[in-house]
């Protein structure tokens, strides 16, 4: 029988898969890698976290072959729960106002920005920032899994969080904001306090990565030493991504989760999870609990 092993799992001593019934589980999905969360909202902690790989051509199965076959696999997905909640990662995503929706269907909109095909199912969240929604599209084969989640999981972009932390948290006028996750970077760019630009972007290199932050903060006229760069997702203080922002920007700060839920500690002894670390994945969402 195939058992899936994590690349990384953090868990507490004693976890008990089969005692969730008032715990939330909460699964996100790219075509790069899968994540478990299980939120206790009573202890307000995440007693288990788990990463797995599901890149194309690992053990021979496209992305969404390798998802469907660990979803199928285990055992959390068959235990019962509180609630459940599904988070994509799509690069097919647009940020649309409010007054764009009349007459007009969301997959035309989202068809303006991104080439669509048959199998794209279009799917949309709103925000409570300045009326505007995320529509975005995911495949037809990922939407099959939701069978394999349980039933009737709560959906959304992975936008849809990191959105609703950065605007809440920052109280100045102007800030840059970068969140980086498996060779991706989404930036967001807040004037006025108001929300200003959000994209992403693929990237290889320091260079690559230092290139696009550059280009927002010459696009807003913004002085490089008086705004500051929030960073958060999977990047270290130490790291050549880390270095090559530091060159050229004056104050660099890490978004962090907040101080509550906490996360187990790491089970195979390693380093605990930094707190800037899977910002969309482990955060509380009472609206959900």
């Amino acid at each position: 029988m195939f058992e899936p092993v994590p690349l990384l799992r953090y868990a507490d001593v004693g976890f008990q898969p089969d005692k969730l019934q008032h715990c939330v589980l909460r699964i996100q999905l790219s075509d790069e890698e899968l994540l478990f969360a299980v939120f206790d909202p009573v202890l307000h902690r995440f007693p288990l976290v788990e990463k797995y790989t599901v890149r194309a051509g690992y053990s021979g199965l496209q992305s969404h072959q390798a998802a469907a076959r660990i979803l199928r696999s285990h055992p959390l997905v068959r235990q019962d729960f509180k609630s459940r909640e599904m988070i994509w990662i799509s690069p097919k995503y647009a940020l649309v106002p409010e007054a764009l929706y009349e007459g007009a269907s969301v997959k035309d909109l989202l068809a303006l920005v991104h080439p669509l095909n048959d199998q794209d199912l279009v799917q949309e969240d709103t925000l409570n920032i300045q009326g505007i929604r995320v529509v975005y599209a995911i495949p037809n084969d990922w939407k099959q899994i939701i069978s394999e989640v349980g039933a009737s999981p709560v959906e959304h972009h992975y936008l849809y969080h990191l959105l609703q932390k950065v605007t809440s948290e920052n109280s100045r006028p102007d800030a840059v904001f970068c969140h980086v996750q498996d060779f991706r970077m989404d930036l967001v760019v807040m004037k006025d306090q108001r929300l200003m630009l959000c994209n992403s972007y693929k990237f290889q290199t320091p260079d690559d990565f230092i290139y696009f932050i550059l280009l927002a903060y010459d696009r807003y006229h913004f002085n490089r030493d008086e705004v500051i760069l929030h960073l958060g997702g999977e990047i270290d203080a130490g790291s050549a991504l880390y270095s090559s922002a530091y060159k050229y920007i004056k104050e660099l700060r890490f978004l962090n989760r907040s101080k509550e839920p906490v996360v187990a500690p790491p089970a195979d002894g390693t380093t605990n999870l930094q707190d800037h670390f899977y910002l969309n994945l482990l955060h509380p969402a009472h609206e959900n609990y």
